[in-house]
């Protein structure tokens, strides 16, 4: 099939194209990407995310479930750019009254995380990036790795508008995140994965 036809790409097939053929212009009106089955650890971290964000979120607020928020886990589809540009992301959170009352597809969240794979890497930390960044209600981006430890925060600033960068490497940190109220800490976040257990040796060894 030609490139150019085309309306449906795995991410291996986007990589593929190379710089030959600008995908972007053609994803905007396309399906969102197929993504190939996920690995262990990306399962374990999607349902750390979302049992971690579920407990403080619904701690946040007894009297309504979630605190008046929506947590969801890749089930659901995130219209990014109305009409042209979709995603199901690992985690969208979000408490608008539009997409609490819409069962197809959500439109306007407080966060959005994405686990990171070798094949989805630069798609997510960079195409997807700046598309989320246009939606005028995201607050925080959430990158999480899932063969090192590194979460990666990405936080709109209230009075500037601008983006602040924070990155976590340590089993010592803890993710704060400002739009939800919200603290993640690193084991938390990779437990059962292998990676909480891992520490560097003393740099004398």
């Amino acid at each position: 099939m030609n490139a150019s036809n085309k309306v449906r790409y795995t991410p291996e097939e986007y990589l593929a194209l190379g710089t030959g053929f600008d995908l972007r212009q053609d994803c905007n009106f396309s399906n969102w990407l197929a993504l190939p089955n996920t690995t262990q650890n990306h399962q374990l971290l999607s349902k750390n995310l979302l049992h971690l964000f579920k407990g403080q979120l619904l701690n946040a607020n007894e009297e309504e479930p979630n605190g008046g928020y929506q947590v969801f886990s890749r089930s659901i589809r995130f219209e990014v750019i109305r009409d042209r540009f979709y995603s199901n992301p690992d985690i969208f959170i979000g408490q608008h009254p539009e997409d609490i009352a819409s069962p197809l597809f959500k439109r306007y969240p407080i966060l959005v995380g994405e686990v990171l794979s070798k094949i989805t890497d630069e798609y997510d930390r960079h195409f997807k990036l700046k598309k989320y960044f246009t939606n005028t209600t995201l607050q925080s981006y959430l990158l999480v790795s899932q063969y090192s430890l590194r979460v990666e925060l990405y936080h709109r600033q209230p009075e500037s508008q601008d983006w602040q960068y924070q990155s976590f490497h340590s089993l010592e940190d803890i993710v704060y995140i400002p739009s939800l109220d919200v603290n993640l800490s690193v084991p938390q976040i990779y437990a059962g994965t292998g990676l909480d257990k891992k520490k560097l040796p003393p740099l004398n060894q």
